[in-house]
């Protein structure tokens, strides 16, 4: 029978893959989805905690105080932002506000996969191009362009290698680009890469008014279980996609959760401070266990181990949990949220017992 009433290019769309949580899973050291190990500070869970009393009513349906606040922080109109329920959920509003059956999505290998998900429900075509090396290729982007584009995805940094695409090229790729083609500047991990911060993509919108900014308070701000997103855009874009949003699309304690961290800059700046730390940490244990690395702009890291998926159990079954790379086509790798420095010691001891159970070398191309 649904056969009948479902849309038709949503028959063979599979939903994003995802593990339920278990007490289990709770009592383990999780690096495997790039939450900020590192917390929040006292004043958001004072916050939070004063805000539980007025957790009945409902939130702004327009959140207009802490767009305000957003605003303030970004040098930008308030006319200017879209709020959404995690970035993922502002990714959703632009492939409906802007997307049908027939257009095509463009995306990089190796890149996000919510992007060809979101493509996919929307009726439209996913396209990915092959990566140069773990980079964004934005010439072979825009040789792919066809009358069909209607959006592309480019995040920066990219999520799972870490690789940045740098200001230069960014800019040319945006002189390039055809006006009627948008392009999503997917900046989730903004707040870890000086050189994304060096682009100032916020300033840019002036120039490309089809360029549209995502970010999220679920990193470095460590708010991932509040989900709170935003993209910034040109006025009329932005306008658009608030025909889309739902009301009530944040929860209050979200907004209150948020509108605090923004005024702890000194704690985001010690959250950055010891991802770096913790980055060089795994970086000198990589390199001591003689494994392969990509360098990142973020707080993970990509880790050639040989299988993925045996390394990855194999972690698990000393407590520590990364993510298995095989789904982005990097069956070699997984991936691993900076930790604390207790984090990532555990995490060097437990990879260093998974080379001597497994004959896991740098020359080794399976693991035994």
């Amino acid at each position: 029978m649904i056969e009948k009433v479902i849309n038709p290019w949503l028959v063979n769309v599979k939903a994003y893959p995802a593990s339920p949580e278990s007490s289990y899973i709770r009592q383990m050291i999780k690096l495997d989805a790039n939450e900020s190990r590192f917390g929040i500070s006292p004043k958001v869970k004072a916050a939070i905690a004063n805000g539980i009393e007025s957790a009945y009513l409902y939130p702004d349906a327009t959140a207009d105080h802490f767009k305000k606040t957003l605003s303030n922080m970004l040098w930008v109109d308030k006319a200017q932002i879209t709020l959404g329920n995690g970035s993922n959920d502002v990714l959703d509003l632009i492939t409906r506000a802007f997307c049908q059956q027939g257009d095509e999505i463009m995306f990089s290998q190796y890149a996000f996969a919510a992007y060809p998900l979101l493509a996919k429900i929307s009726g439209a075509k996913p396209v990915m191009v092959k990566a140069n090396g773990w980079q964004h290729d934005l010439k072979a982007m825009y040789q792919s362009i066809t009358d069909k584009t209607k959006l592309i995805f480019v995040a920066n940094p990219n999520n799972p290698t870490g690789t940045v695409v740098g200001k230069s090229n960014l800019l040319q790729f945006l002189d390039l680009l055809p006006k009627d083609i948008i392009l999503v500047l997917d900046e989730a991990y903004f707040e870890y890469s000086e050189t994304v911060q060096l682009i100032d993509s916020v300033r840019l919108l002036n120039s490309y008014p089809n360029l549209i900014l995502v970010r999220t308070f679920s990193k470095a701000y460590g708010l991932a279980g509040f989900r709170v997103g935003y993209s910034v855009s040109h006025p009329e874009v932005a306008e658009v996609l608030n025909r889309v949003r739902q009301p009530f699309n944040l929860n209050r304690l979200g907004l209150i959760a948020a509108s605090e961290a923004m005024r702890e800059r000194e704690f985001l700046k010690q959250t950055v401070a010891k991802n770096h730390l913790g980055y060089q940490q795994l970086s000198l244990g990589l390199a001591e266990l003689d494994l392969n690395y990509i360098e990142s702009e973020t707080n993970f890291i990509c880790v050639e181990v040989g299988l993925a998926t045996k390394v990855t159990q194999q972690l698990k079954n000393q407590n520590i949990l990364v993510a298995d790379l095989t789904g982005y086509q990097m069956p070699e790798y997984i991936r691993v949220t900076i930790g604390s420095e207790a984090d990532n010691t555990a995490f060097l001891k437990a990879l260093g017992n998974c080379i001597i159970k497994l004959n896991l070398t740098k020359e080794s191309s399976l693991l035994v």
